[in-house]
């Protein structure tokens, strides 16, 4: 193959993530397939890693390594209002809710119609209450790099999690992006918003690739510079 690469996978942000317990943090792991395992089999000699950029030193047998991951972050705080445009905001949610249950509306579409928590509007919580699960946003701007021996057969998998205070750690989803798009695409770049399986949710997502040859010519590069000069 002379497909490897260098993969930038870039994550901005997510967004229609939902309304959790305060203090819940989010955050996204990453993994790739089809990793170039140069620094394994080639001894891991430093002046390699740092010639073809730090390659991965876990790298298994199948070409995959360890999650990595963003930083943990909580629900970014809204912007100030003032009380009365907060009590107007009060009184229109009260109002779509008065009018959707006069309806006849099952609380989990009330939820998606309102883009608050099903179970909080199933135990008719207050309004304040519903506001504050209302869906949000929250950015990382965090980059992920792998090398990968082949692009037609990596590929890259997203997970969102989040965790609440004193709760365990919640699989909200997955995006899985395969490298081979990136090939026919203008300067190999894919700028979007990839949908998070089974949910609204959408992750945006900057992906990468800078071809570099055939993986064999830097693993005979590494195996040479690893092997001692005759005297």
């Amino acid at each position: 193959a002379a497909d490897a690469g260098w993969v930038f996978a870039g994550v901005y942000g997510a967004a229609q993530l939902p309304g959790e317990a305060a203090g819940t943090k989010f955050w996204v792991t990453s993994t790739c397939t089809g990793l170039l395992a140069t620094a394994a089999t080639a001894g891991g000699s430093p002046a390699s890693a740092a010639a073809m950029g730090a390659l991965e030193s876990s790298v298994s047998p199948r070409g995959e390594a360890p999650p990595r991951s963003t930083l943990q972050l909580e629900r970014q705080a809204p912007l100030e209002k003032d009380c009365s445009a907060a009590a107007v905001e009060t009184a229109r949610m009260d109002r779509k809710l008065d009018i959707l249950r006069q309806h006849g509306v099952p609380a989990e579409d009330i939820a998606k119609i309102l883009d608050v928590d099903a179970a909080s509007v199933l135990r008719q919580a207050p309004t304040c209450v519903l506001q504050a699960t209302e869906r949000h946003t929250i950015r990382w701007n965090h980059a992920f790099e792998f090398l990968i021996a082949t692009a037609q057969r990596s590929e890259v998998r997203f997970e969102l999690k989040c965790k609440t205070p004193g709760g365990q750690e919640k699989n909200l989803g997955m995006c899985i992006f395969q490298i081979s798009q990136l090939l026919d695409l203008p300067h190999c770049t894919f700028v979007q918003a990839l949908r998070v399986q089974g949910s609204d949710i959408t992750l945006k997502v900057r992906m990468q690739l800078r071809r570099l040859g055939a993986p064999e010519a830097f693993e005979a590069a590494a195996q040479s510079e690893s092997t001692p000069e005759s005297a």
